[in-house]
This record gives C-alpha cells, structure tokens and sequence, in this order.
C-alpha cells in the first residue's frame, strides 16, 4: 500500500501543502512520510507527528462538478462513523489532512464477505446520507470530459423519483474495513443519482461476475421491479460512459497512468458489449 522510497511530488512540495493546512505543526516533527498508491487524481501519502498518524491529500488535475466548498460543506454534516471528516481542508487546492482510519481496504479483504453483506453495506450507506443539495448531473459532466469533442455516447440522467443521494464513486479502494463498521471515503462526486450507479460501481470493483449483477439489486432492493434488468443496462450503459469520459479526461490533461489509460479500453469494450445486448 505504501513505499516510503518513492513519492510522485518533491518533498518541498509536501512541506508547503502541510504548512498551509497546519501552520502550527512544526514539519521537522514530520515522521513515517510515505506514498499511498492508488489514487489517481489525487496524490495520498501517510505520516506521523507527535504519535499520531494522518492522511494527506494532493489533488493533480481540476475535475468537473468537483467543488471544495461544497465538499467541506458536506463533510461538516457527515454523520459519525459513515466517513472520515478532515481535520483540515483548503477549498482553494483541495488539498486535505484527515486522521488515518486503522483497517483493510475493502479491495484487499473482500472475498471475507457476501454478496448480502455488499447490499446490507449499500444499504445502510444510502439509508444514513443527509441530503447533499445537489445533482450529479451525468450528462452535463460527461459532457464536461470531453470538452469541445463530441462525446461517444450520451448519457440520459435517470428519472427524478428514482434519484437519491449517492456516492457516485463508491468502490472497493474507497472503502476501510474496521471492527465498528466499513468507513467510506472520498466524496468528491456526491450528488443525488440512481442508486444503482452505486451499486453498478462497487459490483465491478470487487470484480463480481455479470451474472450476480441481477441477484445483488434485487438484495439492494429487497423485491425485483419488472423493469430491473432494463434499468440495470440504462445505468451501466451510464457508468461506462461515466468511466470512459473521466479516463478521457484524465489522459487528456497528461494523467497517462496504466490503470487510466487501460480504463479507456476497458470502459470501450464494455460499452460496446452493452450496446449489442440491448
């Protein structure tokens, strides 16, 4: 998770960050500085000082419908023990310290758990979130990723009575495992939504087969609505495109990572395979 021998950013340019955001800490008492890998439009690293130890994060490249007021808004009315609110946040860069969270990522435990126990998770999460008094708009930032090109495909905002908040971004790598309960972290993207969109994101992150897709809504659910498997494809044809714009974004703007320049194709391929299953 970790590799204190490597960092993408100077050490002075992580000085400055943590001065900005804890002018009274003294950076000499800095101790266990180390790059968290896995991100991928922001920079993360981990660090001790007087005993205690924290999270850092740096922010790379300006995204569409990702607004640090608005996000430091929300975090002040997450509900305890749902996410991690930052001990300091500068609206200006994005750049964030939060206390660290003692526990596996989802990503590395998961095969520990059931598809019940993922709709249970889901469940509760959307049951608990205040409201965020805003729409992820998926057609409006689609269109955002690709700028004065024409996007592939288009993407239809679904239904308002079926929109409710949403993470918007909830997978396996955005998830803490701890013995009080799974902490959910980064919600640049919250906004009200299909919840599905979540459901869709977290089931291919864990990397669930196609054919769970169906039996993981209907837990989420608890019934199975006649138009389920029609919705499931609407929102999956949305999270694709959703992937496929962000990717494009990013590769765009110089962020040509493996993993984000291989989500293109990814994200491709998977759309095409959804537009022949139609």
């Amino acid at each position: 998770m970790s590799d204190k021998n490597y960092s993408p950013l100077p050490h002075t340019d992580i000085e400055q960050q943590l001065s900005k955001l804890m002018p009274h800490w003294d950076f000499a008492g800095v101790e266990n500085l180390a790059y968290l890998s896995g991100g991928y439009s922001n920079i993360n690293f981990a660090l001790d000082y007087q005993q205690k130890r924290y999270v850092l994060r740096i922010p790379q490249i300006n995204q569409p419908f990702v607004d640090r007021g608005h996000e430091l808004s929300w975090y002040n009315k997450l509900p305890a023990g749902i996410g991690i609110k930052p001990l300091a946040l500068d609206t200006q860069t994005g750049a964030m310290l939060t206390p660290w969270i003692a526990g596996p990522l989802l990503a590395d435990v998961y095969p520990r758990f059931s598809l019940e126990q993922y709709a249970r998770y889901l469940k509760a999460l959307h049951t608990s979130l205040p409201d965020a008094h805003r729409v992820y708009d998926l057609a409006e930032i689609n269109a955002a990723y690709w700028g004065n090109e024409t996007p592939p495909r288009s993407i239809a905002n679904p239904p308002e009575e079926r929109s409710k908040n949403c993470h918007n971004d909830l997978n396996p790598w955005n998830v803490i495992v701890t013995p009080q309960g799974w902490v959910t972290l980064d919600w640049e993207f919250v906004g009200n939504n299909d919840p599905l969109f979540d459901l869709v994101a977290l089931h291919h992150g864990l990397t669930l087969p196609q054919s769970a897709l169906l039996l993981f809504a209907e837990l989420y659910l608890g019934h199975q609505p006649a138009d389920l498997a029609e919705r499931l494809h609407d929102v999956q044809t949305a999270y694709w495109s959703r992937e496929l714009g962000w990717a494009h974004f990013q590769v765009k703007r110089g962020n040509q990572r493996d993993e984000i320049v291989a989500q293109v194709q990814m994200a491709e391929e998977a759309l095409e395979g959804l537009l022949h299953s139609a």
